[in-house]
C-alpha cells in the first residue's frame, strides 16, 4: 500500500494517489508531529490517523475527505492536554570528527522564546543501540520536561532510521566514537547557549543506561548526576552471559561479536570501556534501577557496577523495581521509575 521512511519524521509514500494527496494534506495539518496510518475506508472518504508530538499525545483522528475536517476520537494519553506538552523539535551537530548527528529537543513544558537559555540539561540516550528517536511523544522525556528540564535526545552513530552507514558508524564503537556523539552533543548545546554547563544530567535504559554509565567514567567532568536504568556496566561479562544463556553457536553471540566486540581477540579493550572498571574515576553521584526479572540484561549489572562504586568511596543509589522486565511493562514500576529520579534529580540537579 505504501513505502515508509523512517528518520525524525517519518515519510509515506503511497501507491494510490488520491490517498497520497489526502494523506500529505493531514501531514502539513499537524507538520510538527509524527502521523501514522491506521486505516482508511475502501474509497479513503475516512481516514483514520496517529498524531503524535507537538499536536497530540498519541491522539487518534478522524479525516474526512469530503467535508475536509479531522475529529479526535482517542487519546494514548487521557489526562495529557494540549498545554502540557512540551515543545519537540529536530536538531543537527556535527560531532568532532565532522559525522552529522541528528538529534531531538525537549523543551521545558510552557518555555518562552527569551527563557530558552541557559537551562538544565537532561541528556538522555535511547537504548538498542540501533533504534532512534523521532519526534513524537515521549512519555519519558516529556515527564522531566514538564519539571524544567530541557531534554536532549541524540541519535548517535550506531543508531537505525538514519540509513545503513549511519548504523555501521558504530560497529565496534561503544565507549568510544559512540560516546564521543553524546558528548558532542552537550558541548554542542552548551555553546548554542540553551543549556547550562554546570547542570548537565544523563540518564538513559538499557544501552541507554551503559552509556549513561560511560559518560559518568569517561567524561566525568561534564555530568552533574548519573542515572542507568537497567543499564550494561561489565562487557565481557554480558558476553560470557549470552553465550551461557543461548550456546556458543547462536546468532546472538554472532551480532553481539559484531557490534561490541570479540569477547577473546578484543578482551583488554572491551574491560576498558567497562563502567565497571573505572568507578574511581567517577566524580557525579549515580542512581541505578533495574528490575529483579530483567532478562534481557541482568540485574547483576547493576549489583556489580553499585558494588565498584561504593568500594571505590563513590555516591550510588541502587532501586530494585520488584517483578520488572527489562521493559518495565508495569504502570507501577514506571511510576516508582521516575518519582525515584525525579526525586533524586530535584536533590543534585535542581
Amino acid at each position: 500500500m505504501a513505502v515508509v521512511y523512517s528518520g525524525l519524521l517519518q515519510e509515506y509514500k503511497f501507491q494510490n494517489s488520491r490517498i497520497e494527496e489526502l494523506f500529505e494534506r493531514i501531514e502539513a495539518t499537524f507538520s510538527g508531529s509524527s502521523v501514522t496510518y491506521l486505516s482508511s475506508t475502501k474509497d479513503f472518504s475516512k481516514i483514520i490517523v496517529e498524531v503524535s508530538g507537538n499536536d497530540g499525545a498519541d491522539t487518534i483522528m478522524s479525516f474526512d475527505s469530503q467535508s475536509v475536517s479531522i475529529t479526535a476520537i482517542n487519546q494514548g494519553y487521557r489526562n495529557i492536554s494540549q498545554g502540557d506538552i512540551g515543545g519537540i523539535v529536530a536538531i543537527n551537530y556535527k560531532a568532532r570528527d565532522g559525522m552529522k548527528i541528528p538529534a531531538v529537543l525537549t523543551w521545558p513544558t510552557g518555555i518562552t522564546k527569551e527563557n530558552k537559555k541557559s537551562l538544565p540539561l537532561l541528556v538522555f540516550p535511547h537504548g538498542g543501540p540501533e533504534s532512534y528517536d523521532r519526534l513524537r511523544f515521549d512519555w519519558w522525556a516529556q515527564y522531566f520536561a514538564n519539571r524544567g528540564h530541557l531534554v536532549f535526545q541524540p541519535n548517535f552513530r550506531g543508531s537505525a532510521g538514519f540509513g545503513a552507514d549511519h548504523v555501521l558508524a558504530g560497529r565496534g564503537k561503544w565507549g568510544l566514537e559512540m560516546q564521543d556523539d553524546v558528548s558532542d552533543g552537550v558541548l554542542a548545546l552548551v555553546k548554542m547557549g540553551y543549556a547550562d554547563a554546570e547542570r548537565v544530567c544523563i540518564m538513559g535504559a538499557s544501552y541507554g543506561g551503559y552509556s549513561a554509565l560511560a559518560g559518568g567514567a569517561f567524561s566525568p567532568a561534564l555530568y552533574r548526576c548519573v542515572i542507568s536504568v537497567a543499564g550494561v556496566s561489565d562487557l565481557p561479562k554480558m558476553l560470557k552471559d549470552t553465550k551461557n544463556k543461548y550456546g556458543r553457536r547462536h546468532w546472538v553471540n554472532s551480532y553481539w561479536k559484531d557490534v561490541v566486540g570479540d569477547s577473546k581477540a578484543e578482551r583488554a579493550k572491551l574491560k576498558k570501556i567497562s563502567p565497571v572498571n573505572s568507578a574511581a574515576a567517577f566524580r557525579a553521584p549515580v542512581l541505578l534501577l533495574h528490575g529483579d526479572d530483567d532478562t534481557v540484561v541482568p540485574i547483576s549489572q547493576s549489583v556489580r557496577m553499585a558494588k565498584a562504586l561504593k568500594k571505590a568511596g563513590k555516591s550510588v543509589e541502587m532501586v530494585t523495581l520488584k517483578d520488572e522486565d527489562h521493559r518495565l511493562s508495569t504502570s507501577g514500576s514506571r511510576l516508582q521509575m521516575l518519582s525515584a529520579i525525579d526525586k533524586f534529580l530535584q536533590l543534585h540537579n535542581p
